[in-house]
C-alpha cells in the first residue's frame, strides 16, 4: 500500500511544481522542473493515468491552499484547493489502481467453434 501512497505523492509533487509556476515569479523554471520529474516518473514506470491524473490534480489543490494562505484571497482559495484534493482523492479511491481477479474465458467446447 506504501508504493501506491508514494506514486499518488510523486505526481502530486508534479502538479504542486507546476502550478505553483503559474504564480511564482520563476514559473518557467519551476515547469521546466515538472517536465523533468514527470519524465523520469514515466521512465520509472508510474505512468498509470489514474496515478498521474489523480495526484497531479491534488498537486493543484495544494499550490491553491498554499496560494490562498501566502495572498490576500485566504479562505475562499483555501476551500477551493481543499475541495479539489479531496476530489482528487475521492477520484483516485473510486477509479485508482485495480487488479483484475478476473477468470479468463473458457476455451470453446469440442463442436461448438
Amino acid at each position: 500500500m506504501s508504493g501506491i501512497v508514494l506514486r499518488f505523492a510523486l505526481w502530486a509533487a508534479v502538479g504542486l511544481i507546476f502550478t505553483v509556476g503559474f504564480f511564482a515569479s520563476v514559473g518557467s523554471a519551476l515547469w521546466i522542473v515538472a517536465v523533468v520529474l514527470a519524465a523520469a516518473l514515466i521512465g520509472l514506470g508510474v505512468r498509470s493515468v489514474r496515478y498521474g491524473f489523480f495526484g497531479f490534480v491534488a498537486g493543484t489543490g495544494l499550490a491553491l491552499i498554499a496560494v490562498g494562505i501566502a495572498g490576500e484571497t485566504g479562505v475562499a482559495v483555501c476551500f477551493l484547493g481543499a475541495f479539489v484534493i479531496l476530489g482528487s482523492i475521492t477520484g483516485f479511491i473510486a477509479f485508482g489502481p485495480r487488479t483484475s481477479h478476473a477468470e479468463p474465458p473458457l476455451p470453446p467446447a469440442p463442436g461448438e467453434e
